[in-house]
């Protein structure tokens, strides 16, 4: 991808949704934005709805972007101001729903979860510090934005984040297809915090004696493996509907 950066912290964020989302919900960390000078639509779109001065490119410009990027693109801060984690949790009358990956590693499944996490009312996203993908710019586009809609953390201890969240009154869970309870037989409407493993490994030892409840997710006997962005979904979808 296109190496052009002002600090470290500063990236190309592409495609529509993901430059979307950030300029809506974080207009402050946009500092440019670029669209093909043929993109008339965009432009227009663009110019219609934001307050942001638009750089009108030739195609050379994205030539070295992934695919998809749809000429399009918002040079960004993504050190993103996001409320302390415990004003979330002290703060919301209803029931929360926290998500933390132990060890995700791979930007496409991280971004397919982000997207789920979004469309099913999750509260936030933990990720821990050191072993896992970050949100990258290529996670901003396979998240169709999302990255930008809901708070992510990194921590440098989930375990230690973990029996703070406990403290703070959240349910621990996790899913594992070696577990005996079924993910459908839960039905408490609390605040929780689910906690997804690494793509191989699953949960590490040390997280799982943390966890109140590890749920199966029913499956065919034929084919019991979800990869980790597809058991997110389906546990995201079962808590969001016991909390209505």
């Amino acid at each position: 991808m296109k190496n052009i950066k002002h600090s470290n912290s500063l990236v190309w964020l592409y495609g529509i949704h993901a430059v979307e989302a950030i300029i809506k919900h974080h207009p402050y960390a946009v500092k440019e934005l670029r669209i093909g000078a043929t993109q008339k639509k965009l432009i227009q779109l663009f110019k219609n709805n934001y307050n942001q001065n638009i750089i009108e490119v030739d195609a050379k410009f994205f030539q070295d972007f992934p695919k998809g990027n749809q000429k399009i693109a918002a040079l960004a801060n993504l050190d993103l101001k996001q409320p302390p984690l415990n004003k979330l949790i002290h703060t919301s009358d209803n029931p929360i729903c926290l998500i933390a990956f132990d060890g995700i590693t791979d930007p496409q499944n991280l971004g397919a979860c982000i997207r789920s996490a979004k469309a099913f009312d999750a509260t936030a996203i933990i990720l821990q510090k050191h072993n896992s993908c970050s949100v990258t710019p290529l996670v901003h586009k396979i998240s169709a934005g999302a990255a930008s809609c809901l708070p992510i953390y990194t921590v440098t201890n989930l375990h230690q984040t973990i029996r703070s969240l406990k403290k703070d009154g959240i349910w621990t869970f996790g899913t594992s297809e070696h577990a005996q309870t079924a993910l459908t037989d839960y039905r408490e409407k609390k605040s929780s915090l689910i906690v997804f493993g690494s793509e191989g490994k699953g949960i590490r030892p040390i997280i799982a004696k943390e966890l109140d409840y590890v749920f199966a997710i029913p499956t065919s006997d034929a084919f019991q493996s979800l990869n980790v962005s597809m058991a997110c979904s389906v546990a995201l979808y079962h808590f969001q509907q016991i909390c209505q």
